[in-house]
């Protein structure tokens, strides 16, 4: 056996690249049973049309050849790589062997799209496209499995370096090499199944509608290569079989590791099933929306649950994923389940109840943000990805070290998570392929998209498209949507569903919609779609106070300090809310406001987590279900509004966006009952007996009478605060005086409504940065669009596809440019890549103090960090340290840490803090301050 290496790294001795090729064939022959059943479809409708065996035959070798390439002297002698000096012996011994080994003498610094071709996975391509008869779709697929799509084009394949590469890698004694290598593949591929599997014969051309599959094919590769190259695998290989060239007997044997190693990780051993009682402690449905999700079965379509605050809209979500959406033929779907939140303690709440819908079945889980590992669920792991799944007694979900690792986190059959990590697949960026892999066999649930800003709506259309190809299961919860939204993301998904369709298609579904949009109601879109409307739980109505006030900031900070301050003299025993815009504001405030007395709090996004933490539990005990009747104030940003369970009796709140306002209601009386003949209320709570809640609306206005341009404040346009207050149908100017719920929320929100594009293109009343921050995100959408009128990548990727034939090109030159879909660095500010509305400089900062003086400040030295494995206990003290900042006060504390950064920060840090800024507490003189109660505060001379 030659001495052609395949894997170096953390190994005593080099694993040969045959054996690496061979693991990730096994791994991908057990993957296959893990995906599901619609992505073995689609898969084995492009490799194998109607032959489910041969088409995981062929994934198998297709997925082992994805480091062919590295049976090349640039690889074999680490050319044009500082390390070249290392493998003098392994050049040596290849030369002995009759294989070159010469390369140029003068090799230049090669930087962009040449350099590219000068990697090992582009070489794969050109190895495949000389040594086999494989189509340019399939080698396409092996091309991105280090993240990046190879730059194409006639002008970048004829560079000199790239020519030279390819008649090196072409040589008589190199090609012989390669083709033995991928014969010994396919071989063992061959026994292993008992059916011939060979590199020809394979679909030529792939049909408009499976496009979209192939960068999934690409991700897949890239989960199977990560699977065989992990430590605890690659350590077990039988390493002599290969050397007693019993290739068959080698892949038997991987195989088998390869089954004990991914059991249930992939998929998981299974959904609960059962009636409703039985899924639900004993319960009955409750409410038109929980009784229509139990009465049918739920299979591939996009399904809009949208029904008011409180009517079980997450049981209807858990219902629906324990149908497992039949396939027909008797098959069960297998589909994962991703449940997407607005925010991280919405999303750490959510995890305890899908945790406990788990409870009795075993599965691989996942909690996806950037504090999760916070969470107990996380108590027993070291935190680095070294095994594919911890320990765990096989009931309910169990932690996986393995989908911790960097792109993996949609990898886990139960997750729940951000929404982000989903809205991110709307988005070009490197390892796009392996997100796309993590959804397309997944039921994708997205709950409170009402709270999603007009760009967000715009990523959520874009991944409609991707997931509407993929036939996956998804649910979209919300309070209540615009008539114009539920058209829109029907329209995305239609278009992803019947691969760019003509606008007919599109028109003749969305005219099943009705004119006047019922509320509460389910819209259910598949190939054709179906609005049934609902009866609400809970009908109340909501007592409106408008207050214009003047917008300049110490009159606004004054009257509104005077409004609340009347609101408690009238109720001194009041649960009070105020929630406001601004982190500043609601600090200025708090500390104009508080008096010192229990049940005041504080409670911002510019809070260390573990402050956050703790006034979360705090404000649960004075708000809580179960908790007393007594006076509370509590003032709070918009992370109140829907990231927890709190019972107000009064509500103060800045003017904000319809679906906002809505929201933030939605904190009042949420444990009391009205169904139309009047409340119901806990026993503590009886005062409130013979009234409404009442809301008090907040309105600065300028000189005009106008909503003040300057109040608004990212997430918020000045746009969307202007319709919520002028609209007839939301507060008609300050006129309205009641809210009847649900009756009025259609009609409000629909007024409401703003698209991204209209925000856009009419965003004078913004501030500059504002403007700023739009246009440039414009033009992201639009340059990904690549001439998409409806700007969804899915759409034009399938419209520009052209069927390329085999031939002596890596790839067909008439293919759409791939490299454009993994071109940016996902979460780089300078890219442009980022999924909410916000200000462009974003900071985690982490505050440390060694005196231990600093209350909530971390008491170590960043520098004891940058070790192999620091202590659990040391990173969650220094995780909760750490505060999101924005804006000028980001870029100052990223200019003030420099000096203090460790060596070698970026690159050492462990991975769960290498995001991280280290700021000492110190260095914050002038500028700004941790507080023990406000928070991190800007100073006076910030």
């Amino acid at each position: 056996m030659l001495k052609i290496w395949g894997k170096w790294s953390g190994l005593t001795e080099p694993l040969p690249l045959l054996a690496h090729l061979l693991d990730t064939a096994a791994v991908s022959w057990v993957a296959w049973d893990q995906w599901g059943v619609r992505v073995q479809r689609n898969a084995t409708a492009l490799l194998a049309p109607g032959d489910s065996v041969l088409a995981r035959c062929r994934f198998a070798i297709l997925a082992a050849a994805h480091d062919c390439g590295k049976c090349s002297r640039e690889f074999q002698q680490q050319a044009w790589s500082p390390r070249e000096s290392d493998f003098a012996a392994q050049t040596g011994e290849l030369r002995e062997a009759g294989l070159p080994m010469t390369v140029p003498a003068s090799r230049p610094v090669l930087v962009g799209p040449e350099r590219s071709w000068l990697r090992h996975e582009a070489v794969s391509v050109m190895v495949l496209a000389d040594q086999t008869a494989l189509p340019s779709w399939a080698r396409r697929v092996v091309a991105g499995h280090h993240g990046r799509y190879q730059p194409t084009g006639p002008q970048r394949l004829a560079s000199p370096t790239v020519s030279a590469l390819r008649d090196r890698a072409s040589e008589p004694a190199w090609a012989a090499a390669q083709r033995a290598l991928l014969d010994d593949v396919a071989a063992a591929v061959s026994t292993q199944a008992d059916v011939a599997t060979s590199w020809s014969g394979w679909p030529d051309t792939v049909a408009r509608g499976l496009v979209p599959f192939i960068p999934v094919l690409t991700g897949l590769v890239c989960v199977c290569d990560w699977v065989a190259s992990d430590d605890a695998f690659v350590a077990a290989a039988p390493v002599t079989l290969l050397e007693a060239a019993n290739h068959a007997a080698y892949l038997r044997h991987r195989v088998g590791d390869a089954t004990r190693a991914l059991e249930g990780v992939l998929v998981g051993n299974g959904t609960p099933s059962g009636s409703f009682a039985e899924l639900f402690a004993g319960r009955e449905p409750r409410g038109d929306a929980q009784k229509w999700a139990a009465g049918r079965r739920h299979d591939s379509g996009l399904t809009l649950v949208m029904a008011p605050m409180g009517e079980g809209k997450t049981e209807v979500a858990l219902l629906m994923h324990a149908t497992d959406g039949g396939v027909g033929d008797g098959q069960q779907a297998g589909d994962g389940l991703f449940f997407g939140l607005p925010t991280m303690a919405t999303a750490d709440a959510m995890f305890a109840r899908v945790q406990q819908f788990w409870a009795g079945t075993g599965s691989a889980g996942r909690l996806a943000h950037s504090q999760a590992v916070l969470h107990d669920f996380y108590a027993p792991s070291n935190l680095r990805p070294t095994g594919i799944c911890a320990d765990g007694d096989g009931e309910g979900l169990q932690p996986a070290d393995w989908f911790g690792g960097r792109h993996r986190g949609l990898l886990a059959p139960v997750t729940v998570g951000t929404c982000d990590q989903v809205l991110a697949a709307a988005l070009d960026h490197k390892f796009l392929p392996v997100r796309l892999a993590g959804i397309a066999g997944k039921h994708i649930v997205l709950d409170e998209i009402h709270t999603y800003d007009p760009y967000q709506q715009r990523l959520l259309c874009r991944l409609l498209g991707w997931l509407g190809a993929y036939r996956c299961r998804v649910t979209l919860l919300s309070a209540t949507l615009p008539r114009a939204r539920v058209g829109e993301l029907s329209a995305a998904w239609t278009r992803g569903w019947h691969g760019a369709p003509a606008a007919a298609v599109v028109t003749d579904l969305l005219s099943h919609l009705p004119t006047q949009m019922p509320y509460p109601a389910v819209v259910s879109v598949g190939d054709t779609l179906v609005c049934q409307p609902l009866q609400a739980w809970r009908k109340f109505d909501v007592q409106v106070r408008s207050h214009l006030l003047p917008d300049r900031r110490p009159e606004l900070l004054a009257a509104t300090v005077d409004l609340v301050r009347v609101l408690r003299l009238a109720q001194p025993a009041a649960r009070i809310g105020l929630i406001v815009n601004t982190v500043d504001r609601a600090i200025a405030l708090y500390e104009a406001l508080a008096t010192g007395m229990p049940g005041e709090v504080l409670l911002h996004s510019r809070m260390t987590a573990g402050q956050r933490r703790e006034r979360t539990a705090q404000l649960h005990g004075l708000l809580g279900e179960q908790a007393p009747a007594g006076s509370v104030l509590m003032v709070a940003t918009q992370v109140a509004e829907a990231s927890l369970d709190l019972d107000l009796d009064l509500l103060v709140t800045d003017l904000c966006p319809m679906a906002s306002l809505l929201q933030r209601i939605g904190r009042m009386w949420r444990h009391s009952v009205n169904v139309g003949d009047g409340w119901s209320h806990p026993a503590h709570l009886q005062y409130r007996e013979g009234q409404d809640p009442v809301v008090h609306v907040l309105a600065p206005v300028d000189d005009d009478g106008v909503v003040a341009a300057g109040f608004a404040a990212l997430p918020y346009t000045t746009a969307e605060l202007r319709r919520a207050w002028s609209e007839p149908a939301c507060l008609d100017g300050g006129q309205r005086k009641v809210l009847s719920l649900p009756g009025d929320l259609q009609a409000a929100v629909d007024a409401a409504h703003l698209t991204f594009d209209a925000l856009a293109s009419d965003a004078a009343a913004e501030s500059p940065e504002t403007q700023e921050i739009l246009r440039f995100l414009a033009k992201r959408l639009v340059d990904e669009a690549a001439g998409d009128a409806n700007g969804h990548r899915v759409t034009a990727i399938a419209k520009t596809w052209k069927p390329s034939r085999t031939g002596p090109d890596p790839f067909g030159r008439d293919e759409p440019d791939w490299h454009r879909l993994t071109a940016p660095t996902l979460w780089d500010d300078a890219n442009g890549v980022v999924t909410r509305l916000r200000e462009r400089d974003q900071a985690q900062i982490l505050l440390y103090d060694p005196t231990g003086r600093t209350e909530f400040a971390w008491t170590g030295e960043p520098a004891t960090l940058l070790v192999r494995s620091p202590p659990r206990p040391t990173l969650l003290a220094a995780l909760a340290a750490t505060v999101p900042v924005s804006g000028s006060l980001a870029s100052r504390l990223r200019e003030l840490a420099g000096p203090f950064l460790p060596a070698g920060w970026a690159d050492l840090a462990p991975p769960l803090l290498r995001g991280l800024t280290p700021v000492p507490v110190s260095a914050l003189t002038g500028l700004a301050a941790l507080d023990p109660t406000l928070g991190l505060i800007r100073l006076e001379t910030a």
